[in-house]
Protein backbone atom coordinates (compact mmCIF):
# COMPACT_ATOMS: atom_id res chain seq x y z
CA UNK A 1 0.00 0.00 0.00
CA UNK A 2 2.71 2.25 0.78
CA UNK A 3 4.42 1.36 -2.36
CA UNK A 4 1.18 2.34 -4.37
CA UNK A 5 0.18 5.42 -2.41
CA UNK A 6 4.38 6.86 -3.10
CA UNK A 7 4.61 6.42 -6.78
CA UNK A 8 4.18 9.20 -9.05
CA UNK A 9 1.09 7.13 -11.10
CA UNK A 10 -1.04 7.36 -7.93
CA UNK A 11 -1.22 11.39 -8.70
CA UNK A 12 -3.21 10.13 -12.35
CA UNK A 13 -5.38 7.96 -11.48
CA UNK A 14 -8.32 10.19 -11.06
CA UNK A 15 -7.60 11.03 -14.81
CA UNK A 16 -7.31 7.29 -15.69
CA UNK A 17 -10.87 6.85 -14.05
CA UNK A 18 -12.46 9.43 -15.77
CA UNK A 19 -11.20 9.03 -18.76
CA UNK A 20 -10.97 5.20 -19.51
CA UNK A 21 -12.20 2.78 -16.77
CA UNK A 22 -15.36 5.00 -16.28
CA UNK A 23 -15.95 4.12 -20.32
CA UNK A 24 -14.76 0.68 -20.53
CA UNK A 25 -15.21 -1.09 -17.35
CA UNK A 26 -19.21 -1.40 -18.13
CA UNK A 27 -18.20 -3.13 -21.22
CA UNK A 28 -16.51 -6.15 -19.43
CA UNK A 29 -13.01 -5.11 -19.95
CA UNK A 30 -9.94 -4.29 -17.14
CA UNK A 31 -7.96 -1.45 -16.66
CA UNK A 32 -4.15 -1.83 -15.37
CA UNK A 33 -1.83 0.47 -13.91
CA UNK A 34 1.45 -1.02 -13.52
CA UNK A 35 4.48 -0.05 -12.53
CA UNK A 36 8.19 0.69 -14.81
CA UNK A 37 8.71 -3.45 -13.71
CA UNK A 38 5.22 -4.66 -14.89
CA UNK A 39 3.76 -4.64 -11.32
CA UNK A 40 -0.15 -3.83 -11.57
CA UNK A 41 -0.39 -1.71 -8.68
CA UNK A 42 -4.36 -0.96 -9.60
CA UNK A 43 -6.84 -3.01 -11.09
CA UNK A 44 -11.05 -1.69 -12.40
CA UNK A 45 -13.55 -3.64 -13.37
CA UNK A 46 -16.93 -5.25 -12.76
CA UNK A 47 -16.52 -7.99 -10.04
CA UNK A 48 -17.38 -11.06 -12.52
CA UNK A 49 -14.25 -9.69 -14.54
CA UNK A 50 -11.79 -9.34 -12.33
CA UNK A 51 -12.93 -12.68 -10.28
CA UNK A 52 -12.10 -14.40 -14.05
CA UNK A 53 -8.76 -12.75 -14.43
CA UNK A 54 -7.74 -13.66 -10.86
CA UNK A 55 -7.48 -17.63 -12.59
CA UNK A 56 -4.54 -16.24 -14.13
CA UNK A 57 -3.13 -14.28 -11.40
CA UNK A 58 -3.93 -11.14 -13.37
CA UNK A 59 -4.30 -9.07 -10.17
CA UNK A 60 -2.93 -5.71 -8.24
CA UNK A 61 0.83 -7.31 -6.83
CA UNK A 62 1.18 -9.37 -9.88
CA UNK A 63 4.20 -9.05 -11.85
CA UNK A 64 3.15 -9.17 -15.39
CA UNK A 65 6.91 -8.37 -16.86
CA UNK A 66 7.47 -10.41 -20.20
CA UNK A 67 10.14 -11.90 -18.80
CA UNK A 68 8.05 -13.01 -15.74
CA UNK A 69 4.86 -14.30 -17.61
CA UNK A 70 6.14 -14.04 -21.51
CA UNK A 71 4.11 -12.15 -24.09
CA UNK A 72 1.39 -9.59 -23.31
CA UNK A 73 0.33 -5.95 -23.89
CA UNK A 74 1.35 -4.51 -20.75
CA UNK A 75 4.91 -6.32 -20.27
CA UNK A 76 5.69 -5.97 -23.91
CA UNK A 77 4.70 -1.97 -24.04
CA UNK A 78 6.91 -1.42 -20.87
CA UNK A 79 9.88 -3.76 -22.38
CA UNK A 80 9.87 -1.97 -26.20
CA UNK A 81 8.47 1.30 -24.71
CA UNK A 82 6.04 1.45 -27.40
CA UNK A 83 2.13 1.25 -27.52
CA UNK A 84 1.01 -2.48 -28.19
CA UNK A 85 -1.57 -5.02 -28.20
CA UNK A 86 -1.84 -8.88 -27.82
CA UNK A 87 -4.71 -10.81 -29.09
CA UNK A 88 -5.68 -14.45 -27.08
CA UNK A 89 -3.27 -16.69 -28.25
CA UNK A 90 -0.40 -14.55 -29.35
CA UNK A 91 -0.15 -14.45 -25.27
CA UNK A 92 2.41 -16.98 -24.23
CA UNK A 93 0.63 -17.91 -20.82
CA UNK A 94 -2.58 -20.56 -21.74
CA UNK A 95 -4.75 -19.30 -19.53
CA UNK A 96 -4.66 -16.09 -20.80
CA UNK A 97 -5.64 -16.82 -24.31
CA UNK A 98 -9.24 -16.03 -23.76
CA UNK A 99 -7.56 -12.12 -23.35
CA UNK A 100 -6.83 -9.15 -25.18
CA UNK A 101 -5.49 -6.00 -24.33
CA UNK A 102 -3.86 -2.78 -25.05
CA UNK A 103 -0.98 -0.90 -23.21
CA UNK A 104 1.48 2.22 -23.41
CA UNK A 105 3.97 3.22 -21.26
CA UNK A 106 3.87 6.51 -19.15
CA UNK A 107 6.60 8.39 -18.88
CA UNK A 108 8.10 10.92 -16.48
CA UNK A 109 7.85 14.76 -18.16
CA UNK A 110 11.35 15.31 -17.16
CA UNK A 111 13.75 12.40 -17.69
CA UNK A 112 11.64 10.35 -20.73
CA UNK A 113 12.11 7.81 -18.39
CA UNK A 114 9.09 4.96 -18.31
CA UNK A 115 7.61 5.47 -15.15
CA UNK A 116 4.87 2.62 -15.62
CA UNK A 117 1.84 1.93 -17.79
CA UNK A 118 -1.92 1.69 -18.81
CA UNK A 119 -3.55 -1.45 -19.86
CA UNK A 120 -6.80 -2.35 -20.91
CA UNK A 121 -7.71 -6.30 -20.84
CA UNK A 122 -10.53 -8.02 -21.96
CA UNK A 123 -12.67 -9.74 -24.55
CA UNK A 124 -11.60 -9.57 -28.05
CA UNK A 125 -12.35 -5.76 -28.34
CA UNK A 126 -9.40 -4.90 -25.66
CA UNK A 127 -7.31 -5.35 -28.92
CA UNK A 128 -8.95 -3.09 -31.63
CA UNK A 129 -7.35 -0.19 -32.97
CA UNK A 130 -10.03 2.22 -31.45
CA UNK A 131 -8.99 0.74 -27.51
CA UNK A 132 -5.09 0.97 -28.17
CA UNK A 133 -5.92 4.61 -29.54
CA UNK A 134 -7.95 5.22 -26.59
CA UNK A 135 -4.93 3.24 -24.02
CA UNK A 136 -2.08 5.53 -25.85
CA UNK A 137 -4.19 8.85 -25.92
CA UNK A 138 -4.92 8.34 -21.98
CA UNK A 139 -1.32 7.46 -21.26
CA UNK A 140 -0.02 10.99 -23.14
CA UNK A 141 -2.93 12.89 -21.09
CA UNK A 142 -1.71 10.81 -17.82
CA UNK A 143 1.98 12.55 -18.85
CA UNK A 144 0.45 15.73 -19.55
CA UNK A 145 -0.99 15.77 -16.13
CA UNK A 146 2.49 14.62 -14.51
CA UNK A 147 3.99 17.75 -16.34
CA UNK A 148 1.74 20.14 -14.00
CA UNK A 149 2.33 20.47 -10.50
CA UNK A 150 0.73 22.12 -7.59
CA UNK A 151 3.55 24.88 -7.60
CA UNK A 152 3.93 25.76 -11.46
CA UNK A 153 4.04 23.73 -14.72
CA UNK A 154 6.97 22.27 -16.26
CA UNK A 155 8.53 24.03 -19.33
CA UNK A 156 10.63 22.26 -21.87
CA UNK A 157 13.49 24.39 -23.14
CA UNK A 158 13.46 25.45 -26.94
CA UNK A 159 15.51 23.34 -28.73
CA UNK A 160 16.51 20.93 -26.10
CA UNK A 161 19.20 23.21 -24.61
CA UNK A 162 19.33 23.36 -20.99
CA UNK A 163 17.16 20.76 -20.28
CA UNK A 164 13.38 21.26 -18.61
CA UNK A 165 12.67 24.37 -16.84
CA UNK A 166 10.09 24.92 -13.92
CA UNK A 167 7.72 28.17 -14.19
CA UNK A 168 7.04 29.43 -10.95
CA UNK A 169 3.29 30.80 -10.37
CA UNK A 170 1.57 32.87 -8.35
CA UNK A 171 -0.97 30.97 -6.32
CA UNK A 172 -1.74 27.19 -5.97
CA UNK A 173 -4.51 26.97 -8.79
CA UNK A 174 -3.28 25.46 -12.69
CA UNK A 175 -2.54 27.65 -15.34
Amino acid sequence: AGYRASHRLAAVLPLVEKVLVSGVVDSGHLVAVADADGRLLWLYGNRGVRNRAERMAFVPGALWSDEAVGANAPGLALRHDVPVRVRGEEHFLAPAHSWSCSAAPVHDPLTGEVLGGIDVTGRGTAASDEMLALVRATALLAEAELRSTASGVLVSAASGVGGPHRLEVLGTRRP
